[in-house]
């Protein structure tokens, strides 16, 4: 394959990959924070919601620099955009979620009370739950290289952050 073809191929995986992951991220949580938006003004809660979604887009970006080939295929990119979002899911203020767990049939529970993240994200992205692990490991892996700290478990995070979630 000749230079320009995968450069040409390169930018088109690219732009599938970012709509997809506009897409998807849109569907998890707020264009804005609206209850932080009542408090500092709607721009600010704006921005901090952008940045939410540029960080992401952002480590996805370093994941697939990093941990996978440059241009790889798009089952790949995705199964990278899926673990991003379980990171965010995770890590940002509930506030920002654009669902509740409680509400979706879209959630895989566990007993009567918690949602299994990975097999939901999984179900709803179609994607395979032991590739999205492995992307999993290599966004720690990533993350802890870049910011020269320990991982910590998911156990270790805001409670708030993982009520009625199960991160096993």
């Amino acid at each position: 394959m000749s230079p320009q073809k995968r450069n040409v191929d390169g930018c088109s995986l690219d732009l599938d990959t970012l709509l997809y992951y506009k897409r998807t991220f849109w569907e998890f949580f707020l264009t804005s924070d609206a209850k932080v938006g009542e408090q500092l003004g709607v721009a600010i809660a704006s921005a901090c919601v952008s940045d939410y979604h540029q960080s992401g887009w952002l480590l996805f970006l370093a994941i697939r620099t990093y941990a996978f080939s440059r241009f790889k295929d798009l089952v790949t990119c995705t199964n990278g955009l899926v673990a991003i979002l379980a990171i965010l899911i995770i890590h940002v203020l509930v506030r920002v979620r654009n669902f509740n767990l409680h509400d979706s049939p879209r959630f895989v529970m566990k007993g009567c009370k918690c949602v299994v993240l990975l097999a939901s994200l999984c179900n709803i992205c179609e994607t395979s739950e032991d590739e999205l692990r492995k992307t999993m490991e290599k966004a720690n892996d990533l993350i802890e290289d870049i910011l020269k700290k320990n991982r910590c478990s998911a156990s270790e995070c805001r409670s708030e952050n993982l009520e009625n979630i199960d991160t096993g």
